[in-house]
């Protein structure tokens, strides 16, 4: 449930990009022949880093992969809406959560950090549902 909810919060927040102007603090860039929308703050520092498709007509769309960072620039998420990588940060920038996700649903392995690198607990899924917890 918890990732549905990351995930819905994840689309409004595109959504609510979407609806602004083209060119505000928006820029794509091509890196090692991938394409990406860059988000900005006010103040430059990177905002949300998003995977794009570039058409031959010169417009985009989007794809799964996603990044988001604090208005310090501090990575904070790092994931895939549909399938594969979901990784959370501190703002300081230590790993948080580590997961896989599946058709939009947690599967395998969740690992839970605490800032000082030690994992506190792990979570098994299938689909989706939570089948073991591990605890430190």
């Amino acid at each position: 449930m918890k990732i549905k909810l990351i995930l819905s919060t994840i689309i409004c927040f595109f959504i609510t990009f979407s609806a602004q102007a083209q060119d505000e603090n928006v820029k794509y860039q091509e890196i090692n022949g991938k394409h990406y929308k860059f988000y900005y703050y006010e103040n430059d520092v990177i905002k949300a880093k998003e995977s794009v498709l570039k058409a031959e007509d010169g417009t985009y769309s989007s794809l799964d992969f996603y990044e988001f960072y604090n208005k310090d620039g501090n990575l904070v998420f790092k994931g895939n809406k549909i399938r594969g990588r979901h990784i959370e940060y501190y703002p300081s920038g230590e790993k948080k959560i580590h997961g896989s996700v599946m058709n939009g649903e947690k599967q395998g392995r969740w690992s839970y950090y605490l800032k000082n690198k030690t994992i506190i607990k792990v979570e098994v899924y299938q689909a989706g549902e939570l089948v073991e917890t591990i605890k430190n």
